[in-house]
């Protein structure tokens, strides 16, 4: 049966076993595996999920769960879970403390780990593996434009590993048209496009009031914020084309 039906399914009937089918994750069951799973990191990245049978919450985020297995498990990515009605002692470690669930940890190979609560954080989530997971190639990029005009999260998604794949900067802006501080910031903005060329930085934007969804997938609570990725390192927020700009600089030095 193809992968993508197996995933239906599963969050038709709400099973939580999510790895048995495909073997996509593994389920934790000592501190041990636990911490063994986070230090031996041997992809690029791993995803360790605590949930737990009883929590409806858990139950209505598992399709973000599905969608980053559909994404990831044929990747670099390890996944794992751990069931905390089963194994109590693992939400409480020397090294943190799960107080709600669902929580997602996030850890990139030599680096520390990001806690993730919320169903929507699915999208940041994503953002954290396409910068882990980007593979380099030699190919210089063919494309003139400045800019992306960001109309849906996959135009985004593949956008951001079209440009981490050839080892340039992504810069996302997101901003509303009504905003004064947004009108002010874009003619710093400008000099940015100006500044960096394709050939190492590439620029999205996003109209905050044309994707409101997108808007709250990505946690954007102000305009303008700027997200800033590169590959291997998690991403950095700022609030104004001069922030970034100063980012740029102490990067290329």
């Amino acid at each position: 049966m193809d992968s993508k039906i197996i995933l239906v399914l599963l969050g038709v009937v709400g099973v939580m076993a999510y790895a048995a089918p495909f073997s996509a994750t593994s389920e934790i069951k000592s501190v041990f595996e636990l911490r063994r799973s986070l230090q031996d990191v041997i992809g690029s990245a791993v995803v360790v999920r605590f949930y737990s049978h009883r929590c409806g919450a858990c139950e209505a985020d598992a399709p973000h769960f599905y969608n980053l297995l559909e994404k990831y498990f044929e990747g670099s990515v390890e996944f794992y879970t751990v069931d905390i009605d089963e194994y109590p002692e693992l939400a409480h470690t020397d090294e943190y403390v799960i107080d709600a669930v669902p929580t997602y940890i996030v850890k990139k190979r030599n680096s520390q780990y990001s806690a993730f609560h919320r169903a929507q954080d699915d999208s940041r989530i994503v953002l954290f593996l396409i910068c882990a997971t980007a593979v380099v190639v030699t190919t210089a990029p063919t494309s003139i434009n400045r800019i992306s005009t960001v109309r849906t999260e996959d135009e985004l998604i593949q956008g951001l590993e079209r440009v981490l794949s050839s080892n340039r900067t992504a810069v996302i802006r997101f901003y509303a048209e009504w905003c004064p501080v947004c009108q002010a910031d874009v003619h710093e903005f400008n000099k940015l496009l100006d500044k960096y060329p394709d050939s190492s930085t590439r620029f999205f934007r996003i109209d905050v009031d044309q994707h409101p969804q997108l808007t709250a997938d990505y946690g954007i609570r102000a305009v303008p914020t700027y997200f800033v990725l590169r590959r291997n390192t998690r991403h950095v927020t700022f609030h104004g084309a001069q922030d970034v700009d100063n980012f740029l600089q102490r990067g290329s030095t």
